[in-house]
């Protein structure tokens, strides 16, 4: 080791002499165009110059006493010695020899040339390419200027990382200037008396650039996709080059394998579930009197007819079912409105996010996408532990809120499983326990950790449905004290405008992905301490998130995940995070591939293949308990005695002794003749052959009400319906009480109905507050606020889907399921929003089940209950898929035809499992 790297203390323990006690002076003749230029070091002490100084490397001798000069103002010296012996006296060769200097002074070194300390020269020794759409749409980019740097990592080791040399305004000065010549320069000029010297192998490499950005637009398009490739022919005549030192790629996972289209995957071996007995969506509106009521992805179509009719003069229009409406201006208006709230509210900007996960884009015809390396048919990709020191519970950690014991729980499982090297955990806790508080806590740990170990700085990821974002943010303001986590992007909606790097009113839809490069500006991203976006917006933005390098992750309702075939999960895949938390009450949900996708994210490649996978746990033998019961014990006991268990799931009834108690009450109720004859009129039309799935789907829905609500006055309307009937005889009680109320329903002609036979019966002196799939997120948050705040009794009305997460409601200590989901586990989610912490008070859960005279316990609603009920506690003892299979549907048909007259013609090939 040089004797200039020593510490002083190193020095007095070897007899070497103390450090030399002079500050650095460096001084100038002439300016640095000058000829004659010439620059020199002197050292002062106590504010005077140290005449008579005499030097031999690290060694000083002054006034007839030895010392030593230590780095770095050892490195400087000798750094100017050179620049003073340089026999190449070209302008650009000083301008880099001095900015070289530069970069190394310290605080402590004087500058005395006031031309030297107003002269800012930074050496670009690496670079890395800015893309855009131009005004024409067409692919083209910028080099950005920097210089890499040695940072130490949490192990002590270093790494090197990009760092830009410019700030933003002179950095767009250098692009433009550099796209201004056609030949690449040795320096540019970028204003304020900046300027910026490259180096001769940039200089070298940014020649490629520039011939490829006077291309045509494929050509510059074939050069994103290929960027190390052409720059690696710009030095084919040298192979001693190093390129990735010179050109700055990072950010990319290892699991990326490059950019190209997206192919749709093929999993065969997967049980295919869906939710097979959902009968698509009425949606309604009232002309008049009369209730319209069409299928919510015909009401486009409707809305058309309705404008076209009208515009040809005509007075009325036949819609597809034969009912005759008016073209009037009313009718119009109604449709128009009713297509509004049918759709999710578009984000203000120009920047949209699709409406579902797995949608195609559909900006062009085709997706460039991150490339990942799966592991569906072998294991192609594994990662080794991480190398990570203990340490991190000694920091301080920013809470304002204690947590309850399971909550320091699953805080230290966290914690544990970070300084063990993990790169993901699955925290599978009931709803309602504290999940996103115990990730906020860690979060803020870890945040805490890096910056007492001065690690890079790298932010932290939050994905999430669009709905829980506010959520996100809510809880970090209330229990992490002062600023929290610190900066928090918000990169979804209207925030992704601040973040283009370009704007252009030919960039739109899913640009990204047509485009196959980031559009994002990736500089707030990095230097944001927390980030938050959705699972749509990471999937059609995930050429700038996939550049980010994060030192945490959280994927909150992580089953977002669970098809391995989409192109979200391929997403999710491809960002490089060094600790992923997957969080989901339900990760296991229609299958138990589902939770293969979940850990392939978290510890890829520990369960082996989705084919090995499916093959072993999808297994369609009568013991199907047994391997989920295995799989289960696999994840929640440790593999070994150095890693936590891969899993946590917890209960709320085990973890929480002070949440009140919850009754559930089932409430079965005779059908009147209306409803009891309809119902026995699908019966015989299932017993006659008829589809398994539509005579389903037809006793699902005339279980609920046998009649439009048009047909009927509102009293006669609420009689003619058991389930209907039973919920306002419950309501007329939770009235009297003055307590509220959740109500859930999917139908929207239910919910409309709802909105005003409350008001009306109850004589409520405000609207009822609905939460389904039209209200956007901040309308959403603002009504369970209001909801949260008003007094005396109150009902709101929610979708299973839309209102059945992210919701605090302990407002409320009533829920009502006035129609049933297929799935136990969202039911038990929706009911969550009033049972958690929070809530004081008994909570009632009514199950209203209508009951037809003639079949008894062999009804449709008492049928489905027991069969909702088996799943749950199935899922309770084991990671048992809650959706309804094929299996599923046919025991459920067999048992409501049971009583049925005459025998059951099934048809076989109606319901099947496609594998």
């Amino acid at each position: 080791m040089s004797v200039a790297r020593l510490t002083p203390d190193e020095l007095r323990f070897t007899g070497l002499p103390d450090v030399a006690p002079f500050a650095l002076e460096v001084v100038a003749n002439g300016a640095i165009h000058d000829p004659d230029f010439e620059i020199r070091c002197g050292y002062i002490r106590d504010g005077r110059r140290v005449l008579g100084v005499q030097r031999q490397g690290a060694w000083l001798r002054a006034g007839g006493v030895d010392y030593v000069l230590l780095d770095p103002l050892f490195s400087i010296v000798e750094a100017v010695d050179r620049l003073r012996r340089d026999e190449d006296s070209r302008l650009e060769s000083r301008m880099l020899r001095w900015g070289q200097i530069v970069e190394m002074l310290p605080a402590e070194v004087v500058v005395e040339d006031d031309n030297l300390r107003l002269l800012n020269i930074v050496v670009a020794s690496s670079f890395e390419l800015d893309p855009f759409l131009d005004d024409h749409g067409e692919p083209n980019f910028d080099p950005v200027v920097g210089r890499r740097e040695t940072c130490e990592t949490e192990t002590g080791e270093t790494e090197q990382v990009f760092s830009r040399v410019l700030p933003a305004a002179r950095q767009r000065q250098f692009a433009r200037r550099f796209r201004h010549l056609r030949r690449v320069k040795h320096r540019y000029a970028a204003g304020g008396s900046t300027f910026v010297v490259l180096t001769p192998e940039v200089e070298r490499a940014l020649g490629a650039v520039r011939q490829a950005q006077a291309g045509t637009a494929d050509e510059r398009r074939e050069f994103l996709k290929n960027v190390s490739g052409y720059l690696r022919g710009a030095f084919s005549d040298d192979d001693s080059v190093d390129l990735d030192h010179i050109f700055n790629d990072d950010g990319l996972s290892e699991r990326v394998s490059g950019v190209g289209i997206w192919v749709e995957k093929v999993v065969p071996w997967v049980l295919q579930a869906s939710e097979p007995w959902l009968p698509p969506e009425k949606l309604g509106f009232l002309v008049g009197e009369h209730l319209v009521s069409v299928l919510a992805e015909e009401l486009p179509d409707v809305v058309a007819s309705i404008k076209n009719a009208a515009s040809r003069g005509e007075p009325t229009v036949r819609l597809n079912d034969g009912t005759s409406i008016s073209t009037d201006a009313s009718t119009i208006e109604a449709a128009e409105e009713l297509l509004r709230r049918s759709q999710p509210a578009p984000p203000a900007s120009e920047v949209h996010e699709p409406s579902g996960p797995d949608e195609p884009d559909s900006s062009g015809a085709s997706n460039q996408v991150l490339l990942v390396i799966d592991n569906l048919e072998t294991v192609r990709f594994r990662r080794e532990r991480r190398k990570c020191e203990p340490g991190i519970t000694t920091v301080p950690i920013k809470l304002q809120s204690e947590l309850m014991p399971h909550q320091r729980e699953g805080l230290d499982w966290l914690q544990r499983h970070w300084e063990a090297g993990s790169w993901g955990v699955l925290l599978a806790d009931d709803m309602g326990l504290g999940k996103t508080l115990e990730a906020l806590a860690f979060l803020s740990r870890l945040q805490a950790h890096a910056r007492a170990r001065r690690l890079p700085h790298r932010p932290m990821l939050i994905i999430a449905p669009t709905g829980l974002l506010r959520n996100w943010k809510d809880e970090h303001d209330k229990h992490l004290s002062g600023p929290g986590l610190g900066r928090v992007i918000e990169a979804h909606g209207i925030g992704l405008r601040r973040l283009r790097m370009r704007s252009s009113s030919t960039t739109g839809r899913g640009a990204e992905l047509a485009f196959g490069q980031p559009l994002l500006d990736d500089v707030p991203l990095k230097e944001a301490d927390w980030v938050l976006t959705t699972y749509e917006t990471l999937r059609d933005y995930q050429h700038s998130f996939g550049r980010v390098r994060w030192r945490a992750g959280v994927f909150d309702e992580a089953q977002k995940i669970k098809n391995p075939g989409a192109r979200v999960t391929d997403a999710a895949l491809a960002m490089n995070i060094d600790f992923a938390i997957m969080m989901t009450g339900t990760p296991v949900e229609n299958r138990p591939s589902d939770i293969w996708s979940i850990l392939d994210r978290a510890e890829p490649g520990m369960f082996g293949t989705l084919k090995e996978f499916s093959q072993r746990y999808e297994t369609s033998s009568d013991d199907r308990e047994q391997p989920l019961s295995e799989l289960h014990g696999m994840l929640s006991n440790p593999a070994d005695a150095t890693t936590p268990a891969l899993m946590l799931r917890r209960l709320k009834e085990d973890h929480l002794p002070k949440l009140p108690e919850k009754k559930v009450h089932r409430r079965e109720v005779e059908m009147r003749p209306m409803q009891a004859n309809r119902y026995a009129e699908i019966v015989l039309q299932g017993k006659q052959g008829a589809y398994i799935l539509q005579t389903l789907h037809n006793l699902r829905s005339v279980s609920l009400h046998p009649a439009s609500p048009d047909e009927l006055d509102m009293e006669a309307y609420i009689r003619e319906s058991a389930r209907l009937s039973e919920t306002f005889r419950i309501l007329d009680d939770i009235s009297a009480r003055g307590e509220k109320a959740l109500l859930f329903v999917e139908t929207r002609i239910m919910q409309d109905f709802l909105l005003v036979a409350l008001r009306r019966r109850y004589a409520l002196p405000e609207d009822v507050l609905v939460i389904n799939g039209s209200v956007p997120g901040e309308v959403r948050k603002a009504r369970v606020d209001t909801f949260q705040d008003r007094t005396g009794f109150d009902v709101m009305i929610l979708a299973p889907r839309a209102g059945g997460v992210g919701l605090t409601l302990t407002a409320a200590n009533h829920v009502i399921h006035l129609s049933r989901w297929w799935n136990p586990a969202v039911e038990d989610q929706c009911t969550d929003r009033v049972f958690r912490i929070g809530q004081h008070r008994t909570v009632h859960v009514y199950l209203p089940l209508a009951r037809h005279p003639l079949f008894g316990d062999y009804s449709f609603d008492l049928r489905l209950d027991q069969l909702m009920e088996r799943k749950r506690e199935t899922n309770r003892r084991v990671l048992a898929p809650v959706g309804a299979t094929g299996d599923d549907m046919r025991e459920l048909f067999r048992s409501t035809m049971r009583d049925a007259p005459g025998g059951v013609s099934e048809r076989k090939n109606h319901v099947t499992n496609p594998r």
